[in-house]
């Protein structure tokens, strides 16, 4: 049974496709922020639209738009670029990232490029986290470019409040972290250029380590090859699996948080790293330098000395600089994403801002 509607907000419908695998978890951690931010306005109302199974391109190509008219939505909001063409009333589709603009092969599938082009043609509305992004599709998409809008998603609160509390060791995944802990998120995927922090290793040291995290993959293997190469195995850690709740933890832990992809949406762990006030090193001109705000120390991972010597700055972080990294973090907040969104849902319902 349908609930009964505001007679003054925008009642959306949100596919929530996105919370379950193979989405990454980081994602699904925006998502369910988002929605909470949304839930406390009187402007909007979001109903919630999840598959009942079957593969997910059918339930949006097909039940996502019966569900939706089902629940008399006044329009469709897509945390992904794949989304339903045949909703009632405007979409939003959301692209986060076109890794094919800067030589990456993953997440460059002829799939992504699709929803991609769909979204030009069917899409009221294509959100993107960075403005990084929306160059690249605005390139992409031609005169249906106008349509794309930049909302930065936010930081949850708990990565500020653990800013100073990592003391001088931690232990999480059998792995300690501290002041000489180089942590490199999901590393094991091939464009986190695990093996160039390794590569970087070498000029730094010797009490320096380098801790990756998430699922192996390729990109770790080839890390753990080249570690061994040069005689740094002992130094090169891998933490399959840290709990949501100790993430704040394990950043705030850490010496420096590596930021080494060419193509990146929003980078969650550069501005949650920021947030703790521990350094980032990232690669320049792409959105992990446009999120931190120049607070972040940038090297080509290709020049393994200069990314060595950026992550010697990173290491010698004074607390000035690590007070100017939290208060650029503080910026983005979930109030200020969902007061985007928001404006954004009454300007294509309404027809005014």
């Amino acid at each position: 049974m349908t609930p009964p509607r505001s007679p003054t907000a925008t009642r959306i419908g949100v596919d929530l496709c996105v919370l379950r695998a193979p989405y990454p978890l980081s994602l699904q951690r925006c998502v369910r922020s988002g929605l909470e931010a949304l839930r406390g306005r009187d402007d909007v109302e979001t109903v919630r639209l999840g598959p009942m199974g079957g593969s997910r391109g059918h339930w949006r190509l097909r039940g996502l738009g019966r569900a939706a008219r089902r629940s008399e939505v006044d329009g469709v909001h897509a945390f992904v670029s794949g989304f339903s063409p045949t909703a009632p009333g405007p979409r939003i589709q959301t692209v986060h990232e076109l890794p094919w603009h800067h030589g990456e092969s993953e997440n460059a599938d002829l799939r992504h490029r699709l929803w991609i082009r769909l979204g030009g043609r069917f899409a009221r509305a294509i959100v993107c986290p960075s403005e990084h992004v929306a160059r690249d599709l605005r390139a992409e998409l031609g005169s249906a470019g106008e349509r794309v809008r930049v909302i930065p998603w936010g930081v949850d609160r708990r990565f500020g409040e653990a800013a100073g509390e990592g003391g001088p060791t931690v232990e999480l995944g059998g792995e300690p972290f501290d002041r000489a802990t180089l942590l490199l998120p999901l590393g094991g995927r091939t464009k986190k250029r695990a093996s160039a922090a390794v590569e970087a290793l070498a000029h730094l040291p010797r009490s320096v380590r380098l801790v990756v995290t998430g699922p192996d993959g390729p990109g770790l293997d080839a890390a753990r090859a080249r570690a061994a190469a040069l005689g740094l195995g002992q130094r090169l850690h891998h933490v399959p699996w840290i709990e949501e709740s100790d993430l704040p933890l394990a950043l705030a832990a850490s010496g420096a948080v590596l930021a080494l992809a060419r193509s990146e949406g929003f980078a969650h762990p550069v501005l949650e790293a920021l947030a703790t006030g521990t350094p980032v090193v990232a690669a320049p001109g792409g959105a992990q330098e446009e999120l931190a705000g120049g607070c972040a120390e940038l090297a080509d991972p290709e020049d393994s000395a200069g990314l060595a010597a950026a992550i010697g700055r990173a290491l010698a972080w004074t607390e000035e600089q690590r007070r100017a990294a939290r208060e650029r973090a503080a910026r983005f907040t979930w109030e200020r994403w969902a007061e985007s969104t928001a404006l954004l849902w009454r300007e294509l319902t309404q027809g005014s801002a």
